[in-house]
């Protein structure tokens, strides 16, 4: 758990956030988190979200602020007000609210308590859906936040993702220690639950399935420090000081290179939603003469003699600034104005005039660190 978390956030001054939702694994984290920041004499700052999705939720919350009292850490309570439109949008709501909590209280790491059986089931999900690259095996042991620029610069890392769930409820109630159960694990009307049950009729299943989600995730671990490799390369990337991305696949297979695209198109777009797998590889097969484009995923694509250029696509620009950040591709500084026009025809669509600094660099150097990390780590 130490050497992941202090990896990320190595300023013993930094407070350490954590998500705790009060599940058994949450609360394993919680603890465990809590025994390790007494002896490493660094601050624990706890996260509990009240997503209203359920009539339980803020009694949970109360209940992970009652037991971050019982061990002397301070505890936020955060409130999510879109749960009208279900549980993806709470998902993306909810980690918003983390990742701005987060920065506010100084953390560099937000941790969250998935374990190996998380792994498991989301590996059985994307296989019945016909996903065969790596990314089948998921969460990962560190990767950066899924918001933007909410959660710019903030790591998500999970201490207990080697861990099975049956083996924290035990160590927990040897210690005493309670969690509360959430209806939904429960709920036949969600995939995972229904996987979940299957899995409980199963035992024999247990070992076996965690062999092969170890695999998965060495597997998928790899991927990501083979990525970072390429994301890192000057002779693959590299941005201008005007945040045109430059892309030169020579030498990569066809996986690597689409990899890579998926990142930089969502970098240059500002936003953090990947596009498509098929999209990408479409933009591969289609853009192959000098002077090819297109537009994918809010980012513009031009094929040159030295590879791809990719900027954003001005049509989908915001020309506001959010989080310090103008469009998700520019820093300001004091002399920059809050509002600033979109040049429709520049394929740059940098804001004009000076007090601004280009992000897209930091952005993909924070993630292919992680991406490096977990590998390392693995």
């Amino acid at each position: 758990m130490g050497p992941l978390v202090e990896t990320c956030s190595p300023d013993p001054e930094r407070p350490i956030a954590v998500a705790v939702s009060g599940g058994s694994d949450s609360m394993a984290l919680f603890w465990h988190l809590s025994g390790w920041a007494e002896r490493a004499r660094r601050p624990l700052h706890v996260l509990s979200v009240d997503h209203g999705l359920r009539a339980e939720s803020t009694e949970e919350c109360r209940f992970v602020a009652s037991q971050s009292a019982r061990a002397g850490h301070d505890c936020v309570l955060l409130s999510w007000d879109g749960h009208q439109s279900g549980q993806a949008a709470a998902r993306q709501g909810r980690h918003r609210l983390l990742a701005k909590a987060a920065r506010q209280a100084g953390a560099k790491v937000l941790c969250l308590g998935h374990t190996l059986d998380d792994v498991v089931e989301t590996l059985l999900m994307r296989r019945r859906r016909g996903v065969k690259s790596a990314s089948q095996a998921g969460p990962v042991l560190a990767s950066a936040s899924p918001v933007w620029p909410h959660g710019r610069g903030l790591a998500m890392v999970r201490p207990l993702l080697l861990s099975r769930r049956l083996a924290l409820r035990h160590w927990l109630e040897q210690g005493g220690r309670h969690w509360i159960d959430d209806p939904s694990n429960a709920n036949p009307a969600y995939e995972r639950a229904r996987l979940r049950q299957q899995l409980s009729r199963h035992p024999d299943w247990r070992e076996p399935l965690g062999r092969l989600a170890l695999l998965a995730l060495r597997r998928r671990h790899a991927a990501g420090a083979s990525l970072a490799a390429v994301l890192r390369d000057r002779q693959h990337v590299r941005v201008d000081p005007d945040g045109l991305i430059r892309f030169d696949g020579t030498g990569l297979d066809h996986s690597r290179a689409a990899l890579a695209l998926g990142v930089l198109i969502r970098v240059a777009s500002g936003g953090d939603r990947l596009p498509r797998p098929a999209a990408v590889s479409e933009v591969l097969g289609r853009i192959a003469r000098p002077g090819d484009r297109m537009t994918i995923g809010g980012a513009w694509l031009q094929k040159s003699r030295g590879g791809l250029l990719i900027g954003r696509d001005p049509g989908a620009a915001r020309a506001r600034l959010v989080h310090g950040l103008w469009d998700g591709r520019y820093e300001a500084d004091a002399t920059a104005p809050e509002r600033v026009p979109v040049a429709p025809l520049l394929r740059q669509s940098a804001p004009p005039g000076s007090g601004w600094r280009e992000v897209l660099s930091d952005r993909l150097d924070h993630e292919a660190a992680l991406m490096d990390l977990s590998g390392q780590l693995a």
